[in-house]
């Protein structure tokens, strides 16, 4: 697993480096990208439990995490109320737990993301996204480190991806 995580540094660190770095139409293709990943994974994760979402979910998250790459904040909350309604008025005949769990998404994700188009649209922006990429990333390892040889039980078998209470616990 180390390997395959430290491949996949060598090759996505640069790029997302450099999204953050240039800003403009990298950094908009970067939003794009992570945002529609993020979506499609919580899909399919949601989905792995029982709780369907329908497909749009993912251009419904990667639109309103656009929103925040205008730098304006009331775009990004005209975007997230917009969004909650269309999903719960989509969802009106499915069952209740899709319709919060595809709230629940779209504000996790959109949200988030759109924030950090917000953070890099400011003037020092780039200083504070290398910042918050920065403390994501020691969280990250400090976690697989930390967790990886106490030899705990997972926190959630067969859906947890292997972690432990322990590389949580050393994350924070």
């Amino acid at each position: 697993m180390l390997r395959q995580r430290t491949l996949s540094a060598l090759v996505f660190a640069p790029l997302v480096i450099a999204a953050f770095y240039f800003g403009g139409m990298a950094f908009l293709a970067f939003i794009l990208v992570v945002g529609g990943c993020c979506a499609w994974e919580y899909r399919r994760m949601v989905g792995g439990a029982g709780i369907g979402l329908k497909a749009w979910f993912i251009p419904l998250c990667m639109a309103t995490c656009l929103a925040g790459v205008s730098g304006r904040p009331e775009n990004l909350i005209a975007a997230l109320i917009g969004g909650c309604l269309i999903l719960l008025a989509i969802s009106l005949n499915d069952d209740a737990l899709s319709s919060v769990f595809g709230v629940t998404g779209l504000v996790y994700i959109g949200g988030l993301l759109g924030c950090l188009g917000l953070l890099r649209a400011q003037p020092d922006g780039s200083e504070w996204c290398f910042f918050v990429l920065f403390i994501t990333w020691a969280n990250d390892m400090g976690a697989y480190f930390g967790g990886g040889g106490g030899g705990e039980r997972e926190r959630a078998p067969g859906g947890g991806g292997g972690r432990s209470g322990g590389g949580g616990g050393v994350g924070v």
